[in-house]
């Protein structure tokens, strides 16, 4: 059996503090690069505005590197993985103008009221905004509360039994903020808001 001397075992140390803490630092920059995204219930994000906007704003401002997914002859997603941000418009609309906006935890998406995507609970957002009626979507992928302008949506497991146990929801994190029109956001505010320079 070959014995390591002391100076080839302090080498060997060294070694694995340095290699330890260029992985530290690239793991530093990776999250430093990772923006957060501020959203606005019932208007947008970015100067992107549901009932205003449309794909073509959406496509000059976020570039062309996105998936077009349509959903049953209703609606188009215009889908960017790599933000973590959904726009939808209706297929029968000649205008194409944004109805819907969706951000996944990848966006790093944030409300006013400190809701974070992928980071907090139904309970935060009922503490934030108040309680409010559990609904599902029609293909039963997600639980969500709707306030004006804003939904939060969480997991659906098809074993819940909502009136049993609407506890469990409270602990399920956010996966999804989606921004619908509010019905007070006005054309000028809505306006004012697409005219938004970063």
């Amino acid at each position: 059996m070959k014995s390591i001397s002391r100076t080839e075992l302090t080498k060997h140390n060294i070694l694995i503090i340095i290699v330890g803490l260029i992985v530290s630092a690239l793991t530093s920059v990776a999250q430093a690069q990772r923006r957060a995204v501020y959203v606005t219930a019932g208007l947008g994000v970015e100067g992107i505005t549901v009932g205003y906007s449309t794909k073509n704003s959406v496509t000059s401002k976020y570039g062309n590197d996105y998936a077009l997914l349509e959903y049953n002859n209703y609606s188009y997603e215009i889908k960017y993985n790599d933000t973590g941000m959904s726009f939808w418009y209706r297929h029968d609309d000649p205008e194409q103008k944004i109805f819907s906006i969706g951000f996944r935890p990848e966006s790093g998406a944030f409300t006013g009221r400190g809701i974070v995507v992928g980071r907090s609970t139904l309970q935060d957002v009922f503490n934030a905004y108040g309680k409010s009626e559990f609904s599902t979507t029609s293909a039963e992928e997600t639980w969500f509360v709707e306030y004006q302008g804003i939904k939060f949506h969480v997991e659906y497991k098809s074993t819940d039994k909502l009136r049993q146990t609407p506890e469990k929801l409270l602990k399920r994190k956010i996966i999804e903020i989606e921004i619908v029109p509010a019905e007070s956001a006005t054309a000028s505010q809505a306006s004012a808001f697409a005219n938004q320079k970063d």
